[in-house]
């Protein structure tokens, strides 16, 4: 996409949708670990609205591998702004993710049940109970593990749309890849104890 002139007016046939979607990213380097979040607005609200990516602790959330810590994260939130916001979902991923050491050191921490916990109780169910029958939400999360031989790292996506797309890349594999996640047709909820919120998640290691 051409530069932008923004002493031009821009015309609605200028791929405005492509303008405005949001574009986060996550990223560590040794454990140090790293996020952001960019929105592009949505057409007709209110002016000085402001979305998820400009709040503390509501659209982006890093926390570092260090000693102590089992497990070091970083997320990136898109979605419907309001309601992210209003969870604070970033930072309840992070707060989730400050496991304890157990005394069975033996015990794998477990993202994907804690993702699938704070998408759900933290801002699926909330927002329902405010009025939003189907909140909108997509996470993009990466975690740092200590391994038996170098460090696991992970990137997680979970999301309530039927749709995400992410691109990623790494020190050994640098080729970016791009890849439109899919939520698939027969699976619509998660469990029936959970208020029917169709959260799909998948992982993929780095």
């Amino acid at each position: 996409m051409g530069d932008l002139d923004p002493s031009q007016p821009l015309e609605i046939g200028q791929n405005l949708h492509d303008l405005q979607d949001t574009v986060g990213a996550v990223t560590s380097r040794f454990g140090e670990m790293a996020s952001g979040v960019s929105s592009g607005g949505l057409l007709l609200k209110m002016e000085g609205r402001c979305g998820e990516a400009a709040v503390f602790g509501a659209g982006c959330w890093a926390q570092n591998f260090r000693p102590g810590a089992r497990i070091g994260m970083a997320c990136s939130i898109s979605g419907t702004g309001e309601y992210i916001t209003r969870s604070g979902l970033a930072r309840a991923l992070g707060k989730a993710f400050e496991v304890p050491e157990p005394i069975n050191s033996d015990e794998d921490v477990d993202p994907h049940a804690i993702i699938q916990k704070v998408l759900i109780h933290e801002f699926w169910k909330p927002s329902q109970d405010l009025g939003e029958s189907s909140p909108s939400a997509g996470i993009l999360l990466m975690t740092y593990e200590d391994g038996d031989d170098e460090p696991i790292v992970r990137v997680w996506c979970a999301f309530t749309t039927p749709t995400m797309a992410i691109a990623y890349a790494s020190t050994k594999n640098p080729s970016p890849k791009a890849l439109i996640l899919r939520r698939p047709k027969e699976m619509t909820r998660t469990r029936p104890d959970d208020n029917l919120a169709p959260v799909y998640m998948t992982a993929f290691s780095l």
